[in-house]
């Protein structure tokens, strides 16, 4: 039962992922929204999705734990990892940049914007991984 619960949890947290950044793309396409709003509605948008996220992580440890296979613990450890890079470090320097953006319409550049990318990336690897390998494990 507990593989399954992983592979449910993963493959829901992967969709929600996919979601989010097809989100984040298509809102500035929208004649409408101008940079700064956009940059509004994506930091409360992010923000929250970072809250549903933990939530998300905070279920698949629990179920990892009882699951006991030493793949899945790994892989969910590296999801941990990479997760907790985006949260406390990235996001908060992204946040602070459309700040500044928002209240000053002063660009700080950086490539953080890439490296939170790269790492939601990795993350839809790894949450891949995980499915296939909770689904491939006899209970």
């Amino acid at each position: 039962m507990s593989k399954r619960l992983i592979a449910l949890l993963s493959c829901f947290w992967l969709g929600a992922v996919c979601a989010i950044i097809m989100e984040a793309k298509v809102k500035f396409n929208a004649p409408l929204v101008d940079l700064r709003i956009g940059l509004d509605v994506g930091r409360t948008v992010f923000n929250a999705f970072d809250t549903f996220q933990w939530l998300l992580m905070a279920g698949l440890l629990i179920t990892v734990f009882f699951c006991r296979v030493r793949d899945i613990l790994i892989l969910t450890l590296l999801l941990l990892l990479l997760f907790g890079y985006q949260s406390w470090y990235l996001l908060p320097q992204l946040n602070h940049q459309a700040t500044v953006y928002i209240e000053q319409n002063i660009h700080l550049g950086g490539n953080y914007h890439w490296l939170y990318l790269g790492a939601e990336l990795t993350k839809i690897i790894l949450l891949v991984w995980l499915t296939l390998l909770a689904t491939k494990i006899k209970e």
